[in-house]
């Protein structure tokens, strides 16, 4: 299985478990901390943090810097579908007039940023 492969197996199963995925606070330089729930073990949860440095899991795949995740995925998926809420909401409640279209460079760095 390629690198390519992994990514996109992440991103698969990550789709199907984003109500494992829950926002715990924001830390005073900026980091954001996340709690993923486990399928294989009801009791436990890894932390996904995410700042500057991109996305790191404290799951066995994290720790060894594998390059797929589903943790680090699905909270990826859930601050895109936050941001896209808050994009709709602000159309709707006419605040913005136009969204801001991301380039492929921005994109393609983001999701490098996921796996650095």
């Amino acid at each position: 299985m390629t690198e390519s492969d992994s990514v996109r197996a992440a991103f698969d199963r990550a789709r199907t478990r984003l109500g494992l995925v829950h926002f715990l606070r924001r830390t005073a330089s900026g980091a954001e901390l996340y709690a993923v729930g486990s399928c294989s073990d009801l009791d436990n949860a890894w932390t996904v943090v995410v700042d500057a440095a991109g996305y790191r899991c404290s799951c066995p795949a994290g720790a060894h810097a594998r390059s797929a995740c589903w943790h680090r995925a699905a909270v990826h998926v859930k601050r895109a579908n936050a941001r896209a809420r808050q994009e709709a909401l602000g159309r709707t409640a006419g605040l913005l007039v136009e969204p801001p279209v991301p380039t492929p460079v921005n994109r393609l760095a983001e999701l490098r940023a996921i796996y650095a």
